[in-house]
């Protein structure tokens, strides 16, 4: 498998060649993705199907008792599932583009793989970076909070 680039004369040539060895790798990654997006879609499921029966069983209970706690728990669950779906989602279409590109040695596939991969860990990184920013935001909150007592 070869991937075109441009040389000092904006010609295309082909530059990088992947070896055996280097596609045995990337087939056992695909195959590695494939199981963690399938688990992460499964989850996904799990936590829409919990969030739901929170929200309205669980909701319905504590409100009597006072306690509507429950339901922002249920909501909430359903927000953090709709939102890993896009990770998983490219990581799954990584690992189905990567298969495509070993089984019909295109480089077209390879590319999109690859731009799915860059968008799973895009996407993580600047989660990461707001559910950080997140957590030192109310961490400070709290210390002025507990301060101001």
């Amino acid at each position: 498998m070869e991937l075109a680039s441009q040389n000092e004369n904006g010609l295309f040539n082909e530059q990088l060649v992947l070896t055996a060895e280097s596609v045995g790798y990337l087939q056992k990654i695909a195959s590695w993705t494939t199981y963690f997006s399938i688990l992460g879609f499964v989850f996904i499921g799990l936590m829409l199907v919990f969030g739901i029966v929170v929200t309205t069983f669980m909701s319905a209970i504590f409100a009597t008792a006072g306690q509507p706690f429950m339901a922002y728990l249920g909501f909430i669950y359903i927000v953090i599932a709709l939102i890993y779906f896009t990770p998983v989602l490219y990581l799954y279409r990584f690992s189905i583009n990567t298969k495509k590109a070993i089984r019909a040695n295109d480089s077209n596939e390879i590319m999109l793989a690859l731009k799915n991969l860059k968008s799973h860990f895009k996407f993580v990184g600047i989660f990461t970076i707001v559910v950080m920013s997140l957590y030192i935001i109310a961490g400070l909150g709290f210390a002025l909070a507990r301060l101001l007592m």
